[in-house]
């Protein structure tokens, strides 16, 4: 469910400033805000305790992560990406057996056993400018909103061609502006196509982006080719990996070994949260822009925007409008802030009653001085990442070219994080 959807079939889309009579009569925001918590606690003890609320979706643990790529046009770095994800549904097979080894060979198949899946689903501003195949079979498509189907189908599968125009597909885009709620929405509509995969046969498998498994008669199934998403990570166009594929595995899952105990202590989500302003920027732009009235300025956090959401907490937050707010858009209460996007995960998060402070001391906050990974909830890592240098104070991070790419790399595993930005464009990296 959820706060209803626009024509393009996202409900991001659906915007309330053509009824603000009606809106007006309807109760505030902030009083529907305040229940949510205890509400969502008691929908998460039934589905614990073996009977899921109505609706509630059950919990998977797949090993299979979606990256949510948010572009300007083309991905820049589109070949480091498709060689870190290895032999891929698009690659050759001839061209790989000509061009590896016995060896090689045994130790890729061997990655395919133990690395996660990947699935790479984009949103750009001018998706239209992209000319890699690749990623354009990968972009969001605009969906009939009646029945949630794509509008166009490729060549690695999914989609169905019900409202195609000629040759050129139907994307999906907010064209946000930097800063801009759209954004936000961008974020969220690539959230919700990513819960789609593996639940809905429309969505089929286009997203995919390594090979699929194989069972020991080396047959393929759908359920192991497209299992549903089990961690959701927001990437930029700029960000390169710092990690291999199979330390990505690890660092969110945990070893492919593990009991139910282990996998359970690594499904939570990596949120680089705090409660509390941390400039004057952050407090007149952000926290300020923000009526009480819409959301209570304690539910109000702020986080990295590149962060990891287990599926668990994106199923919460994609239905927060729609199961706890009567059908409003979370969104819409942050129109005035600038750059929502660092605000409006960590504030549902809040709201849901997944963030919190470590105490109901009045005063005490998360943020900079705050210690330990469960300090802003027991299910969320508070940790970071993507590994940016800010050391320059500027209004932006440092950028990187090939040079800097060895140094850059060891800084950021020395930091535990999986991504790092902000490189330059392709042209210059090795």
């Amino acid at each position: 469910g959820g706060g209803g959807r626009g024509r393009d079939g996202y409900r991001g889309g659906r915007g309330r400033d053509d009824n603000r009579a009606s809106e007006e009569r309807e109760v505030p925001l902030a009083q529907l805000v305040k229940a949510v918590a205890e509400k969502y606690a008691a929908d998460t003890a039934k589905h614990t305790n073996g009977t899921p609320a109505d609706g509630l979706p059950e919990r998977r643990r797949t090993r299979h992560i979606a990256l949510l790529f948010l572009t300007i046009d083309d991905l820049p770095h589109e070949h480091i990406w498709k060689h870190w994800l290895g032999p891929n549904l698009d690659s050759d097979a001839d061209e790989k057996t000509s061009a590896q080894d016995e060896t090689q060979e045994v130790s890729k198949r061997e990655d395919e056993d133990t690395n996660p899946i990947v699935s790479v689903i984009c949103h750009a501003k001018f998706p239209e400018r992209i000319k890699s195949e690749w990623l354009r079979a990968r972009h969001l498509m605009i969906r009939d909103a009646s029945s949630n189907e794509t509008t166009e189908t490729f060549s690695n599968g999914g989609g169905v061609d019900n409202a195609a125009v000629g040759d050129s597909p139907r994307f999906h885009s907010r064209r946000p502006s930097w800063g801009s709620v759209e954004i936000t929405k961008a974020m969220v509509d690539l959230v919700e196509e990513g819960l789609r995969i593996g639940d809905d046969p429309a969505v089929g498998r286009r997203y995919l982006a390594t090979a699929p498994r194989r069972s020991s008669d080396g047959s393929v199934t759908a359920a192991d080719i497209n299992p549903p998403v089990d961690r959701f990570v927001f990437v930029s166009e700029s960000c390169l990996p710092a990690a291999t594929l199979r330390e990505f595995g690890l660092a969110l899952f945990g070893p492919t070994d593990g009991d139910e105990r282990t996998a359970a202590m690594y499904d939570k989500s990596w949120v680089n949260a705090r409660s509390s302003p941390n400039n004057g920027y952050a407090r007149q732009l952000q926290w300020d822009a923000i009526r009480p009235v819409d959301i209570p300025p304690g539910n109000v956090w702020k986080a990295d925007q590149w962060m990891v959401l287990n599926r668990v907490h994106a199923e919460a937050v994609a239905e927060l409008p729609g199961r706890y707010l009567g059908g409003r858009d979370l969104w819409s209460a942050m129109r005035r802030v600038r750059a929502s996007d660092e605000i409006y995960f960590p504030t549902a998060m809040s709201i849901l009653g997944i963030l919190r402070r470590p105490s109901d001391v009045a005063g005490v906050e998360v943020d900079e001085n705050s210690s330990g990974e469960s300090c802003a909830g027991d299910g969320v890592r508070r940790r970071k990442v993507t590994f940016c240098d800010w050391s320059m104070e500027a209004k932006n991070p440092a950028s990187f070219t090939a040079g800097d790419w060895r140094g850059v790399a060891r800084r950021a595993r020395s930091e535990g994080c999986l991504v790092v930005r902000k490189f330059v464009r392709a042209g210059s990296l090795p």
